[in-house]
């Protein structure tokens, strides 16, 4: 058997799976805001870049909630939500600011943040605004400090 024929098997019979076991998910885990309930805990690790140094690597700071003051806000800002839609994909900063949700249940969320001043997070592929519903389509509103001001142990000169 000629060494063509032969890469073309294995091409067309073992690649194409071996594509597949290494390929992330195609359809993220579906979500809904309204999961979002009786939230105990809100754990926020947020990346710290590094200055321009060489060799300087990225620092996770971390700070969790349990407040019940606190987490009533988290729990009504991320469970409001507005869903964008399907492929409405903002271009805000994300991967830096992961916040995880724990409930009573016991069950939990965790929402990628936007790291500048928009009030968005994305989860299971989808794209959430969690402007307070008062303040939607004004042109004065807050900006992502009514979350990120509740982690005070954070600082904020070290955000995007």
């Amino acid at each position: 058997m000629k060494k063509s024929l032969l890469w073309l098997i294995i091409a067309v019979l073992v690649l194409p799976d071996l594509a597949l076991a290494a390929a992330p998910s195609a359809s993220p885990e579906p979500f809904d805001p309204t999961q979002i309930h009786q939230v105990t805990a809100a754990t926020l690790n947020y990346t710290q870049l590094p200055a321009e140094a060489e060799g300087a690597e990225p620092k996770v700071l971390c700070q969790t909630l349990e407040d019940a003051e606190s987490l009533a806000v988290i729990e009504s800002l991320m469970a409001g939500a507005e869903d964008w839609g399907e492929g409405q994909v903002s271009k805000c900063p994300f991967g830096y600011a992961l916040l995880t949700l724990t409930m009573a249940d016991g069950s939990t969320a965790t929402l990628d943040i936007a790291a500048d001043s928009c009030t968005m997070y994305m989860a299971g592929g989808h794209s959430y605004y969690y402007m307070p519903t008062a303040f939607r389509g004004k042109d004065e509103h807050p900006n992502n400090e009514i979350l990120f001001d509740l982690f005070d142990e954070i600082p904020r000169a070290d955000w995007l």
